[in-house]
């Protein structure tokens, strides 16, 4: 059985062709895998931006009720933030590192 597809062409106009083929075929490839690499790198700033953010928030909107330790105070804002459909668990720590609200992951659909 002879399969002509595996057999070089033998003009030099169909190797080059079957070259520069080649060749873009590899460069596309490459080309993609690059803005792949970009696209995660923005992607994953973009969305460590946005969380420090809503820390950011959370921190300011629950700063006296962290410090009285009153937990009643601390639910409404925790409750609003878990709401997001990106936020799936909120803990609030104290400065010794003792948990004062440890919310519960919202299950995903």
């Amino acid at each position: 059985m002879n399969n002509s597809f595996l057999v070089l062409p033998k003009s030099l106009s169909a190797k080059i062709v079957l070259f520069l083929i080649v060749t873009m075929m590899c460069m596309a490839a490459l080309f993609n895998i690059a803005l792949i690499s970009i696209q995660k790198k923005a992607y994953r700033t973009s969305y460590d931006a946005h969380g420090a953010i809503l820390i950011q928030l959370l921190a300011h909107s629950i700063g006296l009720a962290v410090f009285t330790e009153n937990k009643d105070e601390m639910r409404a804002p925790v409750s609003g933030l878990l709401e997001l459909d990106d936020v799936f668990e909120v803990v609030i720590w104290n400065k010794d590192w003792e948990v004062l609200l440890p919310a519960p992951a919202v299950p995903t659909p």
